[in-house]
């Protein structure tokens, strides 16, 4: 069944969107245990390994999530219940793709910032 499948995808990202936010949490407590002066989970270097593979897990969880929209509306229309409701959701995960991006962009352009501003080796 198609719909059972678009079900199960949609909770698997949303278990790898929700491992990937606490692994982004990690990189929260890292900077406030270095502003507290104290020995960080991770070395500079690491940190910014990790922001930067988190945003392109995410990005790419972001364009799965479209995806299975997607096939949803399209699974909807055969079986004539696409409504306005599906309409906005396609939309809004379309929209959601745009700053997922920019956030890649931003974690590979330049060396993070945040990271920077709470490490106490530097």
């Amino acid at each position: 069944m198609k719909i059972d499948s678009l079900f199960l995808n949609q909770i698997f990202f949303t278990i790898a969107f929700i491992l990937v936010t606490i692994l982004s949490l990690t990189i929260f407590y890292d900077a406030y245990l270095k502003f507290q002066k104290k020995e960080g989970l991770y070395t500079n270097e690491e940190a910014e390994k990790i922001i930067r593979i988190t945003r392109v897990i995410t990005l790419i969880i972001v364009i799965l999530f479209f995806i299975n929209t997607y096939e949803g509306t399209k699974v909807a229309k055969e079986l004539d219940r696409y409504n306005y409701n599906l309409k906005i959701q396609l939309i809004s995960s379309i929209i959601t793709i745009i700053p997922a991006i920019l956030s890649v962009y931003v974690a590979f352009s330049s060396e993070n910032e945040f990271v920077q501003s709470f490490n106490s080796e530097t």
